[in-house]
């Protein structure tokens, strides 16, 4: 019998690296504006209630703008494939070992991928891997809805990668 032996994935880039170094887990930042108030009968009970008010932290923002970027871009990818391995083949054995045996468990797998390769440890940051579900659904529309119930997004290819590469449904 063979060992299969575990290959560590190369590191990100150093520019990558740099951008997400911040891991985002503890949240250091400072109040900007400090304000207390009295006593509320029923809601604050103590006396001088203290409250502050954060600015965002622009690391958070950077991370989940790269992380939505790169995620259209596959999308503008995994569009053209998916308009002419399983749209165009509707219906066919190609069609469905191409979007089940290859788009979905690929699809499924990206941010576990990213995840461990970039060390992302912030909920909120992970939480913007929505990739999956996306594709996985227009995926399935893509095999088995027919060209009428999708009349608009399959009439070109700018149509269907514009489609596809908007991650936000409307």
């Amino acid at each position: 019998m063979s060992k299969h032996v575990m290959v560590p994935p190369s590191p990100p880039p150093a520019f990558v690296a740099r951008l997400f170094a911040d891991k985002l887990v503890e949240d250091d930042r400072q109040p900007a504006v400090v304000f207390s108030i009295g006593a509320i009968p029923g809601l604050i009970d103590e006396e001088g209630t203290k409250f502050g008010l954060l600015v965002p932290k622009l690391q958070f923002w950077i991370q989940l703008v790269i992380l939505l970027a790169f995620q259209t871009v596959l999308c503008i990818g995994l569009a053209l494939i998916i308009l002419n391995f399983v749209a165009k083949r509707r219906g066919s054995s190609s069609s469905y070992l191409v979007g089940y045996g290859i788009i979905i468990p690929a699809v499924l797998a990206f941010p576990y991928v990213v995840i461990s390769w970039l060390g992302i440890r912030n909920i909120m940051v992970r939480f913007v891997l929505y990739l999956p579900t996306l594709i996985t659904f227009r995926v399935l529309e893509a095999m088995h809805c027919s060209q009428e119930d999708v009349p608009s997004a399959e009439a070109s290819v700018s149509n269907y990668v514009l489609f596809y590469s908007c991650l936000v449904e409307v």
